[in-house]
């Protein structure tokens, strides 16, 4: 070759390095001409008369590639090739997809003769159309520069984009060995078209890829699985991870391309195919981009496995932290330069990077020696908890907890996602909020660490953050503690453990959490925690007793010495959650099995009044018993108006009659509540109320009338559905509904159909009535949500089999409803719920998912065109956002078209009022009811 690239060996060599797990790759995915030196007196081709001259015209594509090459910086590793990208996947279009053209990219739709059979036909257009466009850029290439590889993909991608994303996936479910069948046929067609297009653009051996502009000194792929983020890690295995094993056994290099967070639980998968080479990341829309801290264990994690990274969209500011952070070997760095003088800037920081590297090499540690390092650290920190005065909890007295943690950070309106993560990123702003809680007179505070499991963290890309973060936490609480403990004062330190946005009791999205998970997720956190130097553990916000149990089991198996304490988020004055589990019924449970608990208690609380007799029943069990509630409910702002002294009245009754020892604040509270307390607590200095004791009987009523105390009737429990011989099909299918049983669902379907019976008919007669039968039962409280659940599983296994027969004719559906959880929150269990009764009871539902931003709800609404947009939100915090995407839903002209429903657990009628909502919803049930209302059906 004559190239017009002057250190193309260098970075040739750089590349091989690379390949091999070694050195550093300083790139851009796309060039920038913005004051760079032709390299050759090549012309602009006359511009493009239309899209489909821009893409679809080899001789036009050609003339503008070369000059576009001719024109480009090629300095550092930036490479001389020329794009010829016929769209992502383009495999898909060689099998029949059907091109279209579009400003930024070009689009691949399903063919409209698709069939089972994938046949490859060498003589279609569009294959004809790849070699023609290669061809035309090798004739004006002449060697000065590569022609790229087109972007073929991988095999369920390829299908998808010719048969559609949703039969695939029902594929995986209703026909997997067809499936199977279908990735092999196109694996084997894919080696037949690579090695052809490979002949025409190779230099030698050698080769450059279109994609992330990469070289290889001999054949390289791309390779992704984008539907990937839409399956089980199961299927995954089964239907992706095998043939892309092949491409990687066949393609001498490879380098797979996980395309957002949602891919990222495929990752372990990946680096199980030894022969893949390297892993790039794309950390996709609404998240910091391949630079940010954030992914930096990611990156070591991939780079342990064996494989090189490539990250992208890095900026001048994050390169040398991040190759601090990583490493150098196997570390390809895709920059976002927009001049020459960045290029050399970065070209000087990699410089100097390795130049300190080989100037001070003890300071690359290896593992062993990371490993000793964390075993110092653990003894030291042993030491430090042994070295302090041992001191239990004072029992004369009632401990004050802190405030809430969230609410405070609030106040600095921070850009961080994750707020566990502030310990590592602005440990100032969480030492002085600590600081601010224990000056208001808190005995105890709280570490920042409630979604610091790897379950939540994994939602952020942290989940290998884990150790660090609460390690953080709790060293920079236990500073901020001992600063300001006295021997007449002492402060403690809690380690904040929360429950997880996931259930192991119910399958709220797929399947249930596993337990052995979860109990393992509480470990490394809880070790942390203990090693950071807590003096005890908060198992707080408990809406699961099962996972609570799983983090009892980890505590006493890590950390024995450490008090546990135990605070329940309730739906109900008895004390059932949303799960309608009995808070009574489990503490007796872990009584009855000798487990050792320090405290129980309830937390996250509008309304006090109506919780004090529960919280004078949890007395009788001899334990400690803590309290702390939110200051009240929020506006339409988010905003809380409960006054720290009306919050003191509410819980005057409780401190005056002696029916707690541990109270603190929840959501909305600050450092101002706390001082309120604290004055309640200690009228006159030096002389403090007494606590609980277990001496102590009292029962107080609720003000406002007197409530159930005694755990209710059990819940209607799923009975074996009577078998006669004259039992019709459709009856089957009302009960099978009725008790959860999908098979048995979707089996009386079948034999509906084989009947004869309308779709609709079944839809009308056995299946919203059997819907609305369980949502009844909900509401009367004989059944709770894992009923509903199983209900609406069954409800969907039947449903689906009747989805092909609809389609083509009217519409059987009462409205079609949008629904999502609002931006910031990760809860996905009520809107689940709230979408199966829905869709049970007649709507066409479309789930957009959980943490939506107010821009995806309204493209939502206007590519869906529903009647009605639900929001769900459980916290506090994020209900706010519900107004946000109102008020967008006005400023894009579109409020009138849609009704806007909203619901949640911190979210009231009051509330929905205040931001405009046209309905509100408490649960599942009531859902339907508003729905139809809100479309006048009822």
């Amino acid at each position: 070759m004559q190239t017009w690239k002057s250190n193309l060996e260098e970075t040739k060599k750089h590349y091989i390095d690379w390949w091999n797990h070694k050195g550093i790759i300083l790139n851009m995915w796309e060039h920038f001409q913005e004051g760079v030196k032709p390299h050759a007196d090549i012309p602009a081709p006359p511009p493009y008369r239309d899209l489909n001259q821009r893409w679809f015209d080899p001789q036009w594509r050609a003339e503008y590639l070369d000059w576009y090459v001719a024109h480009s910086s090629l300095m550092a590793d930036m490479l001389p090739v020329a794009n010829t990208q016929l769209g992502p996947g383009s495999l898909a279009a060689i099998l029949g997809g059907v091109f279209e053209g579009g400003e930024d990219t070009i689009w691949i739709h399903p063919d409209p003769n698709y069939s089972d059979d994938i046949v490859f036909n060498p003589q279609h257009p569009n294959y004809l159309l790849h070699k023609e466009l290669l061809k035309a850029c090798k004739a004006k290439a002449q060697g000065h520069y590569y022609v790229g590889m087109p972007d073929l993909m991988e095999g369920l991608d390829v299908l998808a984009a010719i048969k559609g994303t949703d039969k695939v996936l029902l594929d995986t479910v209703m026909q997997p060995e067809v499936l199977e069948h279908q990735m092999q046929q196109i694996n084997d067609i894919y080696f037949q078209v690579f090695d052809e297009l490979y002949d025409i653009i190779r230099e030698g051996d050698e080769m450059a890829f279109c994609y992330f502009s990469s070289w290889a000194p001999g054949k390289m792929s791309k390779l992704q699985s984008d539907i990937s983020t839409m399956i089980s890690v199961d299927d995954y295995r089964r239907f992706v991870q095998p043939f892309i094993r092949e491409q990687c056994q066949k393609i001498d290099y490879t380098l797979y391309h996980l395309d957002g967070v949602g891919a990222m639980h495929h990752l372990d998968a990946l680096l199980e195919i030894k022969e893949l080479n390297a892993i790039q990341w794309t950390p996709g829309v609404g998240e910091p981009q391949g630079g940010s801290p954030k992914w930096y264990d990611l990156y070591k994690k991939i780079l342990a496995g064996g494989k090189s990274i490539m990250a992208c969209w890095v900026t001048l500011d994050e390169l040398r932290p991040l190759l601090d952070n990583i490493g150098g070997d196997g570390v390809h760095i895709e920059m976002d330069f927009h001049n020459e003088q960045e290029v050399e800037q970065a070209m000087k920081i990699v410089d100097d990077f390795q130049t300190a590297r080989s100037l001070h090499p003890a300071d690359m540690k290896d593992d062993a020696d990371r490993e000793v390092e964390e075993i110092i650290r653990r003894v030291e920190s042993r030491e430090s908890r042994s070295s302090r005065d041992s001191r239990a909890f004072p029992s004369d007295r009632i401990m004050l907890l802190d405030g809430a943690m969230g609410t405070m950070i609030q106040q600095y309106h921070l850009n961080e996602n994750c707020n566990d993560m502030l310990v590592v990123t602005k440990p100032d702003i969480i030492r002085e909020i600590h600081r601010k809680y224990l000056e208001a007179g808190s005995d105890i505070i709280e570490t920042n660490t409630f979604n610091a499991q790897r379950i939540s963290l994994g939602d952020y890309g942290l989940q290998d953050r884990v150790r660090d973060i609460n390690l953080a936490a709790a060293r920079l609480a236990r500073q901020c503690a001992d600063e300001f403990s006295s021997t007449n004062k002492p402060r403690f330190v809690a380690g904040s453990i929360g429950p997880t946005s996931r259930t192991t009791s119910v399958a709220t999205s797929g399947e249930s959490l596993d337990e052995q998970i979860l109990r393992e997720a509480y470990k490394e956190q809880i070790q942390a925690l203990a090693d950071g130097g807590v003096d005890a553990l908060l198992i707080e916000t408990i809406f699961d007793v099962r996972n609570a149990e799983m983090a009892i089991e980890a505590a006493q198996e890590v950390a024995p010495a450490l008090p546990i304490m135990l605070s329940f988020s309730v739906s109900t004055a008895d004390g059932h959650n949303m799960l309608g589990q009995s808070i009574i019924d489990f503490v007796s449970h872990l009584l009855s099995q000798n487990t050792k608990l320090y405290s129980v208690g309830i937390n996250c609380v509008s309304d006090v009044p109506l919780m004090t007799p529960l919280v004078c029943q949890l007395a009788s069990f001899g334990l400690k018993v803590s309290l702390y509630p939110n200051a009240g409910m929020p506006d339409g702002n988010g905003r809380y108006h409960k006054t720290p002294e009306s919050l003191v009245v509410d819980l005057w009754p409780l401190l005056e009659n002696h029916c707690i020892n541990i109270l603190g604040g929840c959501c909305g509270t600050t450092d101002a509540h706390i001082r309120m307390m604290a004055k309640a607590i200690e009228p006159i200095p030096g002389i403090f109320l007494s606590p609980l004791s277990p001496q102590t009987n009292k029962v107080l009523a609720a003000p406002t009338k007197s409530i159930q105390t005694t755990a209710p009737s059990e819940p209607d429990k799923p009975s074996e559905p009577e078998k006669p011989t004259s039992i019709t099909p459709e009856e089957r299918l009302f009960q099978a509904i009725l008790n959860g049983k999908s098979e048995e669902a979707a089996a009386a379907t079948k034999e509906a159909i084989a009947k004869g019976i309308a779709p609709a008919d079944l839809i009308n007669g056995q299946m919203i009535r059997a819907m609305g039968e369980v949502g009844q039962r909900f509401q009367d409280g004989k059944a709770f949500v894992p009923q509903l659940l199983m209900a609406g599983r069954a409800m969907k296994a039947a449903l689906e089999l009747l989805k092909p027969m609809l389609s083509g004719s009217a519409s059987t559906a009462i409205g079609k409803v949008v629904i999502g959880t609002v931006k910031g929150d990760l809860h996905d269990i009520g809107k689940n719920l709230v979408a199966s009764m829905l869709e049970g009871c007649g709507f066409e539902v479309v789930n957009i998912g959980i943490d939506v931003s107010a821009d995806t709800f309204i493209q939502a609404v206007k590519d869906n065109q529903p009647d009605i947009l639900c929001m769900s939100a459980l916290l506090t915090t994020t209900m706010g956002y519900m107004k946000e995407v109102i008020d967008a839903l006005e400023a894009a002209g579109i409020r009138d078209q849609v009704k806007v429903m909203v619901g949640g657990a911190p979210v009231t009628q009051g509330f929905a009022d205040e931001i405009g909502a046209d309905g509100y919803s408490d649960n599942a049930n009531s859902a339907v009811t508003v729905a139809k209302q809100l479309l006048g059906r009822l």
